[in-house]
């Protein structure tokens, strides 16, 4: 365990996608930062999911796998998972800097990110770029979540990363 970098808990959640599931993971596993536990979680799928992640989990048991006996949902297998968490942020497969920010009291950081197609066909940003792959409008800074609910704009969930305390405050998601 590096104690310079805190510790990175990333949950994934897996329901019925044995056809992303791989390539999800092995991204995961080819980020540089390198201090992260990894969670999968397995929404009780109906496809074959849980065989395809246990047969990747032989080469990588580093990676912590934990399968629903029922179908829960995102936001009660998140905060199921959530308690299991040891790392200092949260992730759902996206990293960022929280850590040396000059934002005071900073709780989440989240990017773009590209929307790719079934078919690993790239379709386009979740944020409209310019020729040099800029965000074109200025992103929600400060209190995200009040801006989001009052002006309707919305931030990139899944390129997101939260501090762990933030939703142990909140007990996870409501």
């Amino acid at each position: 365990m590096n104690s310079e970098k805190p510790l990175v808990s990333i949950i994934c959640h897996c329901y019925n996608h044995s056809k992303f599931v791989l390539e999800t993971l092995k991204s995961v596993l080819n980020q540089t930062y390198d201090n992260i536990e990894v969670i999968v979680v397995d929404d009780f799928s109906t496809d074959n999911s849980a065989d395809v992640i246990s047969s990747f989990m032989v080469k990588h048991p580093e990676i912590k796998f934990i399968q629903n006996h029922r179908n829960l949902g995102i936001t009660k297998s998140f905060n199921r998972i959530l308690k299991k968490t040891k790392g200092k942020y949260i992730i759902d497969l996206a990293a960022d800097d929280l850590q040396n920010s000059n934002y005071q009291n900073l709780g989440i950081v989240y990017g773009n990110a590209e929307l790719i197609s079934e078919n690993g066909n790239f379709e386009d940003y979740f944020f409209e770029v310019n020729s040099s792959k800029r965000v074109i409008k200025k992103r929600p800074t400060g209190r995200i979540y009040e801006s989001i609910i009052t002006s309707g704009k919305t931030f990139c969930s899944v390129s997101g990363m939260v501090k762990k305390e933030v939703f142990d405050s909140l007990n996870g998601y409501d």
